[in-house]
């Protein structure tokens, strides 16, 4: 054999073994998108005597197509909430006015692979609710009892939805108590 076929075929192989290891360093995900719970927890801020919500997941999308560039298109909405909070010993669903100002229960995830390109992405959305709670006053309207109080303990159901108009699985946060202004 000649230098120059040993080289070549050096060269080849190093070029099948690179490309092969390349494969298997770029993750195969589902184009649908995955999520996994990864914590929820309330900041207090006294001076304000408001608490936010803070709710984290993980997730993985095979297409990477998860985000969008505008907030005003309502049909954009990526991001989906379902709240819960324990009356008399059972979580009951939190109503709130899709009209409302304060309607947290959707939301748009902004562009997370600004580039465009498709492939894999994964990693963690964070989720902030300001002023979660929405009464302090005494006594309560019958609307009232659907809403967050201080010291109630809460839960959430959270699905996402990407470009292509897949949802996500659903899954649920641990419970959390809405803290009492300081």
């Amino acid at each position: 054999m000649s230098k120059n076929s040993l080289t070549t075929a050096f060269v080849l192989t190093l070029a099948v073994l690179f490309f092969s290891a390349c494969d298997e360093i770029i993750p195969k995900f589902s184009d649908t998108p995955k999520i996994t719970f990864d914590k929820i927890d309330i900041r207090q801020n006294p001076t304000a005597r408001i608490d936010t919500l803070r709710i984290s997941l993980k997730f993985q999308d095979g297409d990477g197509d998860i985000g969008s560039d505008t907030k005003a298109d309502t049909s954009k909405w990526n991001f989906f909430f379902t709240p819960y909070k324990k009356f008399r010993g059972e979580f009951v669903t939190v109503i709130i006015d899709s009209a409302s100002k304060n309607d947290f229960t959707r939301g748009t995830i902004p562009v997370l692979k600004p580039d465009g390109r498709k492939g894999p992405i994964e990693g963690t959305i964070t989720w902030i609710i300001p002023a979660i709670t929405q009464v302090e006053e005494f006594p309560l309207t019958p609307e009232d009892s659907m809403k967050f109080l201080f010291n109630d303990i809460v839960k959430f159901k959270v699905k996402i939805k990407d470009e292509a108009g897949h949802f996500s699985n659903e899954v649920e946060s641990d419970e959390v108590q809405i803290l009492k202004p300081r």
